[in-house]
């Protein structure tokens, strides 16, 4: 992608970000949780990108499934309970919320309505939403409980589109993650992608409209 500045499409009503990738940089923190947790029974080779933007438990089960391995549902609950608990711990302490989130999210809230849309559990979306202080930004709050099928399914976003009373056709999806644009494609949004979780061509065939390399990219 070039780097002269593209305003946002004309008919753009809504802007919902993803979270993890998008406002804070939290994917090497998720990556290295997983890469702990999944050590402990003895799988050593986790590429995260290939699983970025699903819920925890959804990655799990996939990362089993995808070595042929059998694993009891109760195993899975076990692992996703201790790399969350690593994950939150790590946040806590570091916050990695992106430079100028607050300001370009500031920014774009005076012109559009305002969504956020993770696969993270509430506690992880909470201590973004505490670090940040871009709380009061977001009209529509959503996250892992609250749909029941998380990405690449688009009910996430269809959700945010709703309770943003706009069309998805009419919303622009900030996402980071093959599973995210394939969610904000689903739902029929339009999706700029940043490459910092997955390469940039892995974001188009996904189906983004288009790459940005920062948030800057959105003003």
């Amino acid at each position: 992608s070039g780097e002269t500045q593209m305003s946002l499409p004309a008919s753009i009503e809504a802007v919902v970000f993803d979270m993890d990738g998008v406002l804070w940089l939290s994917t090497p923190v998720h990556a290295w949780a997983f890469r702990e947790t999944l050590a402990r029974v003895n799988i050593l080779d986790f590429d995260y990108p290939r699983y970025a933007g699903m819920s925890t438990t959804e990655c799990l089960t996939r990362v089993f499934r995808d070595l042929g391995r059998e694993v009891s549902e109760a195993t899975i609950g076990e692992l996703a309970t201790e790399k969350s608990r690593l994950v939150l711990g790590a946040l806590q302490r570091d916050p990695p919320v992106t430079e100028s989130c607050c300001r370009v999210v500031g920014s774009l809230r005076s012109k559009y309505k305002l969504g956020l849309a993770t696969s993270a559990s509430p506690g992880t979306l909470e201590v973004f939403l505490e670090a940040s202080g871009c709380r009061g930004l977001f009209s529509a709050v959503l996250c892992a409980t609250s749909v029941g099928r998380l990405k690449p399914a688009p009910d996430i976003y269809l959700r945010a589109c709703e309770l943003l009373r706009v069309a998805p056709g009419n919303t622009l999806v900030v996402e980071d993650a093959v599973a995210g644009v394939i969610a904000g494609k689903s739902a029929g949004a339009w999706v700029w992608a940043l490459p910092s979780t997955c390469p940039a061509d892995a974001l188009l065939a996904a189906g983004a409209d288009r790459v940005i390399q920062n948030l800057e990219g959105l003003l």
